[in-house]
């Protein structure tokens, strides 16, 4: 499977490209073969040769390009929540259904400082569980 990972910043795309090579090596057969930063205008283009697209855009931009990989028969792995209006969001839901397109929200919390500092209470039992 061929994944292209599509970012807000050249900075976030060098940084999750290279967690996601990382992660890909462990797995035969799964290999990142594009990494882009989308421009800041309307108008996004899905990426071409590839399986499955993660998108790692701001909020009010992931909808209009998770719908167009979709479109295209793109398997997707958006950041949650993928879009600040319903309207988006349904019509993305919509065209992965008719395009038979496996759909996964997600989003990851382990790096946040915060979240950090409840591992470590957790792991020297300072919070009674």
């Amino acid at each position: 499977m061929r994944l292209a990972l599509v970012s807000h910043t050249e900075d976030s795309a060098n940084r999750l490209g290279e967690q996601i090579r990382q992660a890909c090596m462990r797995l035969r057969g799964v290999e990142l073969s594009c990494v882009e930063v989308a421009p800041d205008h309307p108008g996004l283009k899905p990426p071409k040769d590839v399986d499955a697209v993660i998108v790692d855009l701001p909020i009010e931009r992931r909808g209009e390009l998770a719908i167009c990989c979709a479109k295209t028969g793109q398997h997707l792995l958006v950041r949650g929540p993928i879009s600040a209006e319903l309207v988006e969001s349904t019509a993305l839901m919509s065209e992965c259904t008719k395009s038979k397109v496996q759909t996964m929200i997600g989003g990851t919390a382990r790096f946040r400082p915060s979240m950090n500092a409840i591992k470590a209470a957790l792991d020297e039992n300072r919070l009674g569980i």
